[in-house]
């Protein structure tokens, strides 16, 4: 990481963020005019991001907290900046298929920002479970290329 010593905990704080930035992205999609089952599949990805904030909330919850100061909200800019985390989302006037895509390049995206992060503190990643959330950022993929079969190719790394 480019600037200064970073904590779990703000980590943690920026995959709030994020998660947060998922739900509502799955909230929208779920609000389009669409197949019911992919609206469905849609509100269930929103409430499995919430799940995740709830849960990262909880672990904060239980730790000293430690604000996120502005080099910490740069490096978390930059880092969601350079990884295009839920940047530049397909307009809503878009197909179904390219939402999907979306959705699904976003699933991975996420798999990699908590997995950049789990090398700085891999006895903590463990102990706190971290890799369950990883896992079921996959699942989402794997959900997302159900109801688009078509998109079969974007589960290489599932």
């Amino acid at each position: 990481m480019a600037e200064g010593k970073i904590h779990l905990r703000q980590i943690l704080q920026m995959g709030v963020m994020v998660e947060k930035r998922g739900e509502e992205f799955y909230k929208g999609l779920a609000d389009r005019p669409g197949d019911t089952k992919t609206r469905e599949l849609y509100r269930r990805l929103a409430d499995a991001e919430t799940r995740h904030k709830e849960f990262i909330e909880k672990t904060l919850a239980e730790w000293k907290p430690i604000a996120l100061d502005a080099a910490s909200m740069r490096v978390f800019d930059q880092e969601t900046r350079f990884r295009g985390i839920f940047a530049s989302p397909p307009p809503p006037d878009s197909s179904e298929e390219d939402a999907a895509k979306y959705a699904v390049a976003q699933e991975w995206k996420m798999v990699d920002f908590y997995r950049f992060f789990e090398n700085d503190f891999p006895d903590a990643w463990r102990a706190m479970k971290l890799q369950e959330l990883v896992e079921e950022e996959r699942r989402h993929v794997k959900a997302i290329v159900a109801a688009y079969p078509q998109l079969k190719d974007l589960t290489a790394m599932a």
